[in-house]
């Protein structure tokens, strides 16, 4: 059975399958919400969920498996269904990415809004460091452990010849953005919002620097009535979904 929130494209796909004589039982509904069936010996998801729904182990036989990956992130995951609420597993791979569910009005307007306050504009507070600054866009290890820790965070990088930039934004406001000359002078930071972004960033390279980069094989995913998990066993951390 295959499932889509789009009633559009469960129809084109019907039209699809069927002109090679395929005809899969197939249903328009909110894929994160209750399924029509159960039993399944796998459940696949083709779009990434922050979470694993709770509705999905229930329509899963005990040791089926689910498969999808994390929003945010580049994390496969793969969990072993116990039974209709407890299921654990592990991350299968960290180079899959589909997009992220549809369940609501949200198109990432608001968060754009925050990062055109942030282009530009002088900060609440602005300060020099030594240092360097991250590329989060090309250290993946810390941009994973920083969604891991903080899911509403976005990051964004630019180089732009004479020195980079890099800025950390929150849908509630908050901003931060780094100025990283290239030759010569200390970088700045600029700061807006309720919410330290760059303070979070510093906690998440605090903690590379104590625990070794974050080893996406390592991770172990658990699902029970009382909470879902990823936890990191080398700095005995779990994230909750």
């Amino acid at each position: 059975m295959s499932v889509d929130v789009d009633e559009y494209l469960v129809s084109a796909a019907r039209r699809r399958l069927s002109t090679f004589g395929r005809v899969p039982r197939m249903t328009t509904i909110d894929a994160t919400q209750a399924l029509p069936e159960d039993g399944f010996d796998r459940a696949v998801a083709m779009f990434s969920t922050r979470t694993i729904p709770s509705t999905w182990p229930a329509a899963v036989r005990s040791g089926g498996l689910i498969s999808t990956t994390l929003a945010g992130t580049s994390l496969h995951l793969r969990v072993t269904v116990t039974d209709a609420t407890h299921a654990q597993g592990r991350v299968v791979s960290h180079e899959a990415r589909f997009m992220r569910v549809r369940t609501g009005p949200d198109d990432g307007s608001a968060l754009h809004r925050v990062y055109l306050s942030a282009r530009t504009a002088e900060g609440d507070e602005v300060r020099a460091f030594d240092g360097d600054v991250p590329n989060l866009r090309d250290d993946w290890r810390l941009a994973l452990l920083l969604e891991l820790l903080h899911p509403d965070v976005d990051h964004r990088w630019i180089d732009l010849g004479d020195r980079s930039m890099v800025w950390l934004l929150h849908p509630s406001g908050s901003w931060a953005r780094a100025e990283v000359p290239k030759f010569g002078g200390r970088p700045v930071v600029h700061s807006s919002g309720p919410l330290d972004l760059w303070g979070q960033l510093d906690r998440v390279r605090h903690l590379t620097s104590k625990h070794g980069p974050i080893e996406p094989s390592s991770l172990r995913m658990e699902i029970n009535p009382h909470s879902r998990r990823i936890t990191w066993p080398a700095a005995e951390m779990s994230f909750p979904l």
